[in-house]
């Protein structure tokens, strides 16, 4: 991983609490939870959907720290997704696929049904260096 590479995420605020939170960076070849239960229940090979999907950086995503939420650069449609934890998308933005749009002029398009948030979505946190810890907070 490059030095200026994305190590972690906070979301902090929104309406929809299951995604508010701290991710740390995960590798391609590790699947999302969520991503595989969604695969499975629609009949779609997993490994396969997470190839063509997943086009962060060096194939990294982001696993929340405490529930099965993440956030991911679908090469598809070219939007970071911040998925709940029931593998279904709740906001996309679109991106680059270095790291998650994190300015407060970014538009996070909500997703998630209207009875289950009020449509504000997160404000994004983003860790870089060669460790959290003693990596550069860019907000």
């Amino acid at each position: 991983m490059a030095e200026t590479a994305v190590h972690a995420l906070e979301l902090h605020g929104g309406d929809f609490a299951p995604i508010r939170g701290r991710y740390s960076a995960r590798e391609k070849s590790t699947v999302p939870v969520g991503f595989a239960a969604v695969c499975h229940d629609m009949g779609w090979d997993t490994a396969d959907e997470w190839q063509k999907l997943n086009g962060g950086e060096a194939g990294r995503w982001f696993a929340h720290d405490e529930n099965d939420s993440y956030v991911y650069f679908n090469e598809l449609d070219q939007n970071w997704w911040i998925d709940g934890p029931d593998g279904h998308g709740a906001f996309k933005a679109s991106g680059v696929p270095d790291a998650p749009p994190a300015d407060p002029t970014t538009r996070w398009k909500c997703l998630l049904k209207k009875s289950l948030v009020k449509s504000l979505p997160p404000t994004l946190h983003i860790f870089r260096g060669a460790s959290v810890k003693g990596g550069e907070e860019l907000r």
